[in-house]
């Protein structure tokens, strides 16, 4: 909110092994903040399960205690692909097969896919834009 640049050789950054050291840093005092996330819906709406505020939460700290300061569009988790050797009929199947599961046949998308409830929706690079923007950053505050 002061409008403190964050770089990554910032004083106040203490770097962490793993997202559960940070969140022992925080739980036990030796952090004020960290970087988590948070898993979201089809619509890109925080689903409020799982993630770093739930561990948080379980680890003890009062819910009321936790303050997220900033939020990302939405981040994708990785994509499926497909050989591009594949048949390109074979290749449309397995698209139609995939995104319609879940609509179709919630009982075996269940089977293959537990925590990800969104379903399968074909990726476009408009899905990896936020992912990309955070890459670019990254890389000019060398």
């Amino acid at each position: 909110a002061a409008g403190v640049k964050i770089a990554r050789d910032s004083p106040f950054l203490a770097r962490a092994a793993s997202a559960t050291a940070a969140e022992t840093m925080l739980s036990v005092g030796d952090a004020d903040g960290l970087f988590g996330w948070e898993p979201a819906d089809a619509d890109g709406q925080a689903a409020h399960s799982g993630g770093t505020v739930e561990r948080l939460e379980a680890a003890g700290i009062p819910g009321a205690s936790l303050r997220v300061l900033w939020t990302s569009d939405l981040l994708r988790y990785g994509p499926h692909a497909v050989r591009s050797d594949l048949d390109p009929e074979t290749k449309r199947r397995l698209t139609v097969f995939l995104t319609n599961l879940k609509s179709q046949t919630p009982d075996v998308y269940d089977l293959l896919e537990r925590a990800h409830t969104g379903g399968f929706v074909p990726a476009t690079s408009k899905d990896y834009a936020m992912a990309m923007g955070i890459v670019r950053q990254a890389l000019d505050g060398r």
